[in-house]
């Protein structure tokens, strides 16, 4: 079997929300040891176990995942809102020495307030106010495995120095107590921001982007795997018609062709939220999904986690812009951002489309047509 052969094609199963993370990929014993699976066979075992990849974008991803998985070395996964970050960490954590062990995840992005080092490392009883028991953090509950951490650059400074402090020596302290203590883990970083650019306007500290973008993958936007995007689909519309109970087993041509088009800014999540959306409001009973089933008012939001993906992702470029444009800190709600996007020019610098600002601004409810003459 020739890796050109390789027909991979899907992470459906985080995507679809039916297992809550990639710890739910489950691989043999000969790649788990590493004992020299070739490409192929990885990718084969992956397509195996949903997830599947088809272009040579992916491709390249897996190649580079079963070089850095063996190795006992900390790994930052780049890529936009809803690529498959997590998914990915998954064969990095099952085809290393780790294995055995369940993978651990935190998304430093709901960790409220002050309350990062108490989550990562820990705290004992009476530390702060409402510490009532001691906690065991998440670096001693990935001790032996591999900690996930996903939107890393929202650390605060002061909570960067401490992570830097720990990844250094693997030694850190509860909070409230003395004690050192250590924990062997390895830990995977995801984030959805050039980190550069905070490190020059000294949002994040340049040694822990040095530390742990030593070794680096990105995830292709699905744009860029424009030949998975029917792939994708179709599995989508298999699972969520089992789910929703309706009788779609293929799309037409039309409909094919309307999917081909669109630029999926949201990635694999916006394309699983649009035909989720499209087979659940659908009144045909064919087994054809027509162009006319499809949902196509992207302004249309049912879920509340597809909104809050969309107010993450749509915020996160205009604060990138901003930041590049004025060498500020964005601060402020999301009317004041959009607005202050507009004024200092940032659209110019191309990093936002006209999509984005309009989904924002529909969202949020103001007329785009208020702020469009504030364009500079």
């Amino acid at each position: 079997m020739s890796l050109g052969k390789v027909s991979v094609l899907i992470i459906s199963s985080f995507f679809l929300g039916t297992v809550a993370h990639s710890a739910a990929v489950q691989f043999p014993a000969q790649i788990k040891n590493h004992d020299c699976p070739t490409l192929v066979d990885i990718v084969t075992h992956l397509n195996d176990a949903g997830i599947i990849v088809r272009s040579e974008a992916m491709i390249e991803v897996i190649r580079k995942v079963t070089r850095v998985a063996p190795i006992n070395a900390d790994v930052l996964l780049t890529g936009d809102t809803g690529t498959g970050k997590e998914v990915i960490a998954g064969p990095i954590h099952f085809m290393s020495p780790r294995a055995s062990q369940e993978i651990v995840v935190l998304d430093s992005g709901v960790v409220k307030g002050d309350l990062f080092r108490s989550e990562v490392f820990g705290h004992v009883k009476g530390a702060f106010s409402g510490a009532v028991h001691s906690t065991k953090g998440y670096v001693e509950k990935a001790n032996g495995s591999t900690l996930f951490i996903d939107e890393v650059e929202n650390l605060k400074l002061e909570d960067q120095a401490a992570l830097l402090r720990f990844l250094e020596t693997r030694v850190y302290n509860q909070v409230g107590s003395p004690i050192a203590l250590e924990s062997n883990v390895r830990v995977i970083f995801a984030t959805n921001v050039d980190l550069r650019i905070l490190v020059e306007q000294g949002l994040f500290r340049a040694d822990l982007y040095q530390r742990i973008a030593k070794i680096k993958v990105n995830i292709p936007a699905l744009h860029l795997r424009q030949e998975e995007v029917i792939p994708l689909a179709e599995t989508f519309l298999t699972q969520y018609a089992l789910r929703h109970n309706r009788k779609f087993k293929y799309f037409s041509q039309a409909a094919m062709e309307y999917l081909q088009r669109k630029n999926w800014n949201g990635n694999i999540r916006e394309l699983t939220g649009v035909i989720e959306r499209s087979v659940l409001f659908s009144d045909s009973q064919s087994e054809v999904f027509e162009l006319k089933d499809i949902d196509k008012d992207d302004a249309v939001i049912i879920d509340t986690q597809e909104k809050d993906l969309l107010r993450t992702l749509i915020i996160s470029k205009l604060k990138e812009a901003w930041i590049l444009a004025s060498k500020e800190i964005p601060t402020g709600t999301e009317e004041e951002i959009l607005e202050k996007t507009y004024e200092i020019g940032a659209v110019k610098l191309g990093r936002l489309s006209a999509t984005d600002l309009e989904a924002l601004a529909k969202y949020i409810k103001i007329q785009i047509s208020e702020i469009k003459p504030k364009l500079p």
